[in-house]
């Protein structure tokens, strides 16, 4: 079947205490555009290998205490371009892998300057084809979680992967890229490829976490990409 979607739907929308199963016909299982939903205490399994688990766009989003499957080669979540009264929440999840080059949240441009972050907290991710947390251009509030095998062995995949990176991407909203900020805090990273790049200009505020079995800790730039700088 073909999963949900919400569109221009600002008032309160809830999915929980359910199994959501084999949601896998079209390209992601949830999708929502400029709408308010609340996903808690779900569970997400057995979906088409090939389909995200959410495709979001301008957010009134919170996900929580939820349960997310593995997947193949795609994104587990892309999200971009939240508005002025917008909020991303990712709280208290545990997160299964995709594989090839793909991330579990590609966030493009998810932040309002000046106003409210992105925020991922308090999550589980155990590992990723790609980067875990790829924040392009996105202001991102990233606390309490354990990040670990962002594509640990570097097999397959363009330039360094990392459990969280900042970088170019967005079509819609302001651009952020040399305006970005980022704030990561009592994290543990544990054997990823890189545990942070901090690259393209971004402003990161990273204190007590725990690093431990990466590649490296913290990178300030990828020198094999052109479209990345210190």
């Amino acid at each position: 079947w073909a999963g949900f979607s919400f569109s221009n739907a600002r008032l309160p929308n809830v999915l929980a205490y359910a199994d959501f199963e084999y949601a896998g016909s079209g390209s992601q299982a949830v999708y929502i555009q400029n709408s308010q939903v609340l996903i808690d205490r779900m569970t997400f399994l057995n979906n088409n290998q090939s389909s995200k688990w959410f495709d979001i766009w301008q957010p009134q989003v919170t996900i929580r205490h939820s349960v997310f499957g593995d997947l193949g080669s795609v994104y587990f979540c892309t999200a971009e371009n939240m508005l002025a009264d917008g909020w991303f929440i990712i709280d208290g999840n545990l997160f299964g892998k995709d594989i090839g080059d793909n991330d579990i949240f590609h966030l493009n441009r998810v932040s309002v300057k000046g106003g409210a972050a992105a925020m991922v907290i308090n999550n589980v991710f155990t590992g990723a084809g790609d980067d875990i947390v790829d924040d392009n251009e996105t202001d991102t509030h990233i606390e309490g979680n354990l990040l670990m095998h962002a594509n640990e062995t570097s097999g397959g995949n363009h330039g360094a992967s990392a459990a969280v990176t900042t970088g170019p991407g967005g079509s819609l909203g302001i651009p952020n890229m040399l305006n970005q900020h980022l704030t990561v805090v009592r994290n543990v990273f544990y054997k990823n490829d890189y545990a942070i790049i901090s690259k393209t200009g971004a402003y990161s505020q990273i204190y007590n976490n725990v690093f431990i079995g990466n590649r490296g800790a913290i990178m300030f730039d990828e020198t094999d990409r052109t479209d990345a700088g210190p």
